[in-house]
């Protein structure tokens, strides 16, 4: 009865360490489905002229934080294709945009201007540091002439 008793406990714990586990992940999975929860609205923007296109989709979460996608495609220029993830601070948006172009992955950050229809991109003198473009002041031009309107997302 005895030697009946130890392996019967041994199975016992690994058992119910085995369950421990699964209820770990779960716990994760959980959380992992309530940080997408937490996104309050997707909002689409894009520019779309000749053979110009520019498209941004953002995820907002507390009207402040936001990631998402953003995609240049500029006639006589190489496309760029990538993620931004930042700030909206009143009417302004300042990102991190991680992306790729010429075969190569970059980093820059990038800052829109939030407008009655939409955003317009902003620029202002920019240095390498640390494997990414940053800007140097906050004196930016805003470029009126690619305005991005919202949109129906894709």
């Amino acid at each position: 009865m005895r030697s009946f008793l130890i392996p019967a406990i041994i199975f016992l714990s690994i058992l119910h360490s085995c369950d421990k586990n699964r209820k770990t992940t779960t716990e994760n999975e959980i959380q992992k489905f309530s940080e997408f929860k937490n996104i309050e609205r997707i909002e689409c923007y894009g520019y779309l002229k000749d053979r110009d296109t520019i498209y941004m989709a953002l995820h907002i979460k507390n009207d402040t934080l936001i990631e998402g996608d953003l995609s240049y495609s500029l006639n006589e220029k190489d496309s760029q294709k990538g993620s931004i993830r930042g700030r909206l601070k009143g009417d302004s948006l300042f990102a991190d945009y991680t992306f790729s172009a010429e075969g190569k992955n970059s980093i820059r950050e990038v800052f829109f201007l939030r407008t009655g229809k939409g955003f317009m991109e902003g620029s202002t003198a920019s240095i390498q540091k640390k494997n990414r473009m940053v800007f140097t002041n906050k004196d930016f031009d805003i470029h009126s002439d690619f305005p991005l309107i919202r949109m129906d997302c894709r």
